[in-house]
């Protein structure tokens, strides 16, 4: 598969993700082992967890297309905004008394792994230009 591929499959995964968390909030919610006492908890999980991946899916998929000129960068920024998730994991483990659970761990592994995709894609795909 090439990188345009690559970009497209790990976008069309999180914007899957991302309509799979808003129609089951509350699978969600427990996934994450949040409880949230109000909306403001119900919309922040919908936010996070639903809203902004079917956007970075949605722009992953626009910038993965032949004709964008700039979708190397992009793609490079979006790899680079999937590393934020385990930089804030791994700052959680070393402040919070409670270290992480194996759902920390595969979470890591994954947005690792999507950033790297998303980076070498964006990086591939800007010297096949």
């Amino acid at each position: 598969m090439n990188a345009a591929g690559v970009a497209r499959v790990v976008s069309l995964l999180t914007i899957a993700f991302g309509v799979f968390a808003l129609a089951r909030l509350e699978q969600m919610a427990h996934f994450a082992n949040l409880q949230p006492l109000n909306g403001d908890g119900w919309s922040d999980i919908a936010a996070l967890y639903g809203g902004m991946p079917i956007v970075i899916g949605l722009v992953g998929l626009q910038a993965a297309r032949k004709s964008s000129t700039e979708g190397p960068v992009v793609l490079i920024v979006l790899g680079l905004l999937w590393f934020g998730f385990p930089a804030g994991r791994i700052v959680a483990v070393w402040t919070t008394p409670l270290g992480p659970g194996t759902v920390s761990y595969a979470n890591v592994a994954l947005e690792v792994c999507a950033g790297s995709l998303l980076c070498w894609s964006g990086w591939k795909l800007g010297y096949q230009r």
